[in-house]
């Protein structure tokens, strides 16, 4: 198959709607959603044809609904109920796209007693598993795979567990992992202290944080996971009125529970010419990027009707920027 062909193939699969036929009737569709209320349509059209600006793939997604968000994060706390609601939540995400992220720390540890039931928990790796097998199914009836975030706080009882589990090849595939990080712990794997693993006040184990440092370190050169996020940083530049405790899969957006993220890039290599950055027409394409992607958080469907509450309330969005070694060459 040729490249053309594989192209048309992938336009089809993903991202063709209705009576689409090309790549120009996508972005129309797109720059329509975006724009039309507010009489930037064609203008949109423009900038996303000519390669200046892109909105996330989310936008372009061939389904029924104006999907536009790609960044989701859920909160997981210890109750059968909670987390089944974020689970259904979550696969409605999922269903059209979109990536959720959740910090699992507020579940107790493997083997607590559950005093309803009298029975022992299964500690969050087990509810990973259920979220993983879920999201394994979900995907299938889409245009793309599941993609999670799961995060478990550096002083969680079953951190050692949750830092091995994608040890075993295709394990959780459908997750990223991250273990949240404070300043506390990384001062005491600066200084070889003791660290405690705790829940609900109690101390299950005393380790040193030197050597969960070293666990952490050796699991993610064997295999890239986990990731570390340092947390107490997050919280000193959060701009919200509310601790943030997870992000999406891949980490563009550290979120607060039931908000999502609009994204786009700019493509600075297109704005060069002659040698020469052309600053205003860099200028002029930021801000409607801006405008695009607010523009789509109004018009966008919502799944879950406290995202789109709390999203509309925070109309948070992030534009980036790729292209900018092809715009250092040029």
């Amino acid at each position: 198959m040729t490249r053309p062909e594989m192209s048309q193939n992938l336009l089809a699969k993903r991202y063709l709607q209705g009576n689409e036929k090309n790549w120009g009737d996508v972005v129309m569709r797109v720059a329509k959603h975006a724009g039309e209320k507010i009489g930037k349509a064609q203008e949109f059209y423009d900038s996303i044809h000519n390669g200046k600006f892109f909105p996330s793939r989310m936008s372009y997604m061939g389904t029924a609904h104006p999907f536009a968000s790609s960044c989701f994060v859920f909160p997981v706390y210890d109750s059968l109920d909670s987390i089944m609601q974020t689970l259904s939540d979550a696969c409605q995400v999922q269903k059209y796209g979109g990536g959720t992220g959740y910090n699992f720390s507020h579940l107790r540890p493997n083997g607590d007693l559950i005093e309803s039931s009298g029975g022992e928990a299964s500690g969050p790796v087990s509810f990973m598993g259920l979220f993983h097998n879920a999201m394994e199914v979900v995907h299938r009836a889409g245009k793309k795979h599941a993609a999670q975030m799961g995060i478990l706080n550096c002083d969680h009882p079953n951190v050692m567990e949750f830092i091995q589990c994608k040890d075993k090849e295709g394990a959780y595939w459908t997750f990223n992992i991250s273990v949240a990080v404070t300043d506390r712990f990384m001062e005491a794997v600066k200084n070889n202290a003791d660290w405690d693993l705790q829940f609900g006040g109690k101390v299950y184990k005393t380790i040193k944080a030197k050597d969960l440092w070293d666990y952490i370190v050796q699991h993610a050169w064997n295999n890239g996971d986990p990731g570390i996020i340092f947390i107490d940083t997050v919280n000193r530049h959060n701009c919200y009125p509310e601790p943030i405790e997870a992000c999406n899969p891949c980490g563009e957006q550290m979120l607060p529970p039931y908000v999502a993220c609009n994204l786009g890039s700019l493509d600075l290599s297109r704005f060069v010419v002659g040698g020469e950055i052309h600053w205003k027409d860099l200028d002029e394409t930021t801000r409607r990027g801006i405008r695009f992607l607010d523009g789509s958080v109004e018009a966008a469907f919502w799944p879950v009707d406290k995202i789109r509450e709390r999203t509309h309330q925070y109309r948070n969005i992030g534009l980036g920027v790729m292209g900018w070694a092809d715009m250092l060459l040029l």
